[in-house]
């Protein structure tokens, strides 16, 4: 198995294409990823699933994800 930045791009399609490479046995790709990872508010809290956000948060939550790309 792989284990690799579930948060960046390049490691995951690299993992990917060494998988395809494999011949003959089964490949697993495992990402390590943050929950709610660049929004200060929601990154690593347990509950974040199922919050409620405020305007203030939904902005921050749009812009961290608008300056990720």
């Amino acid at each position: 198995a792989q284990e690799v930045d579930g948060h960046d791009v390049a490691q995951i399609y690299a993992a990917i294409l060494r998988a395809q490479a494999v011949e003959g046995k089964s490949s697993a790709i495992i990402l390590h990823t943050i929950k709610g990872k660049g929004c200060t508010f929601a990154e690593g809290v347990e509950l974040n699933h199922h919050m409620r956000f405020t305007k203030e948060q939904i902005e921050e939550a749009i812009a961290a994800l608008k300056g990720g790309r």
